[in-house]
C-alpha cells in the first residue's frame, strides 16, 4: 500500500537496514520478537495506506508502491493468511494497486518479547 522501509523500521524500533534486508530477501531468520511485532504491525496496517499529508510522504509512498509493482508484490488482501508465515511461502496472486480503507496510524510496539529466532524463507 506504500509503506516504506523507514516507516516500517521506525514502527519496529530497528534500523532501516534490517528492514531493507528483509524486503530484499537477504535475511534468512528474524528474532521471535521481530516476528511477533511484524504480526502486530500487519494486523494494524494490512488494509491502511501510509500518511500522505506532505509532498515528501506522498513521494515516499509512491516509491514504495513502485517497488511493489516492480517486484510484483501483491497487496495484503491477496495473501493467504493461513500459510503466509510458512517458510518459502509464495503468493499465487500478483501486484494490483490497492487504495486501502484509510491512513495507517503510527505504530508502537508491545515490549518484552522473546529474542529467539524464526526462519522466514
Amino acid at each position: 500500500m506504500g509503506h516504506d522501509a523507514t516507516r516500517i523500521a521506525r514502527a519496529h524500533e530497528v534500523r532501516r537496514g534490517l528492514i531493507q534486508r528483509l524486503i530484499r530477501g537477504a535475511s534468512r531468520t528474524v528474532t521471535l520478537a521481530l516476528y511477533l511485532h511484524a504480526c502486530q504491525l500487519w494486523d494494524t496496517w494490512w488494509d491502511k495506506t501510509p500518511p500522505g499529508h506532505t509532498l515528501a510522504q506522498r513521494r515516499t509512498a509512491a516509491r514504495a508502491r513502485h517497488q511493489a509493482r516492480l517486484h510484483d508484490w501483491p497487496a495484503a488482501a491477496g495473501l493467504e493468511e493461513d500459510i503466509l508465515d510458512n517458510p518459502g511461502y509464495r503468493p499465487a496472486c500478483h501486484y494490483r494497486p490497492a487504495t486501502g480503507i484509510g491512513n495507517a496510524p503510527d505504530f508502537h510496539l508491545y515490549k518484552d518479547q522473546p529474542q529467539e529466532t524464526r526462519e522466514i524463507a
